[in-house]
C-alpha cells in the first residue's frame, strides 16, 4: 500500500529560537516580608536580604545607582521576591553556593533553523534590538550575543513571534528504481 504523503514533523520548542540564562541553584525556601522599601538604592536592597539568610552578594556594572520601592504586606517567597526586584530594575541574577551574583549584561546563545536566509534575518534584528558583540556561525547555525535585561526580553518576544510566524515545509522524496529484465 502507499504511505500518506504527509507527514507532520513535531520538533521540540528548546531544540531553537529559545535562549534563557541560567539562574543557579534554587534559593533558600524562605518567606520574606512584610517589605517597606521606599526609594532604596537596589544594592543596599538585595545586601540586607542577602544577610537575613547568610546569603553573599556580589553586583557588577551600575546596579549601585539603580533605586526602586517596594511596598508588600503580605510575606513571598525569597526566590519571587528577587525574581520580580531583578525583573524591575533590569538585572539578572545567579545563585549558587550561598552567593547571589547580579550583572547588568549577559552572553546568549541562540540555534537558529539554517532556512535560507533566516541566520541573516535574526543577526540584523537582534542588533537593531540593541544586542552587541554578535558572533554568527554558519555551520551551527548559532548565534551568540550579549544583551542587558531590556534587549534580552525584546529579544525573546521576537524570537517567540518569528518562531510561530513561520511555516517550514519539508519534503521527502523517494525514488524508486525498477529494472526489467
Amino acid at each position: 500500500g502507499l504511505e500518506d504523503p504527509i507527514i507532520v514533523l513535531e520538533s521540540s520548542p528548546n531544540e531553537f529560537w529559545t535562549f534563557d540564562y541560567d539562574k543557579g541553584d534554587k534559593l533558600p525556601e524562605a518567606y520574606i516580608g512584610p517589605i517597606n522599601a521606599k526609594n532604596v538604592e537596589i544594592a543596599s536592597f538585595f545586601q540586607e536580604i542577602g544577610s537575613l539568610y547568610d546569603i553573599g552578594v556580589i553586583e557588577s556594572g551600575e546596579i549601585k545607582d539603580r533605586k526602586i520601592s517596594y511596598v508588600d504586606s503580605k510575606p513571598r517567597l525569597l526566590g519571587d521576591v528577587i525574581d520580580q526586584m531583578s525583573d524591575r530594575v533590569g538585572v539578572f541574577y545567579h545563585y549558587k553556593n550561598h552567593i547571589l551574583s547580579f550583572e547588568d549584561e549577559k552572553r546568549f546563545f541562540v540555534r537558529v533553523p539554517r532556512i535560507e536566509g533566516s541566520l541573516d534575518l535574526i543577526s540584523s534584528a537582534l542588533t537593531e534590538l540593541g544586542a552587541t558583540s554578535l558572533v554568527v556561525d554558519n555551520i551551527t547555525g548559532v548565534i551568540s550575543f550579549k544583551a542587558d535585561a531590556r534587549v534580552y526580553k525584546d529579544a525573546q518576544s521576537f524570537m517567540k513571534k518569528f518562531e510561530f510566524g513561520r511555516e517550514m515545509i519539508v519534503y521527502d522524496i523517494w525514488v524508486f528504481e525498477r529494472t526489467l529484465n
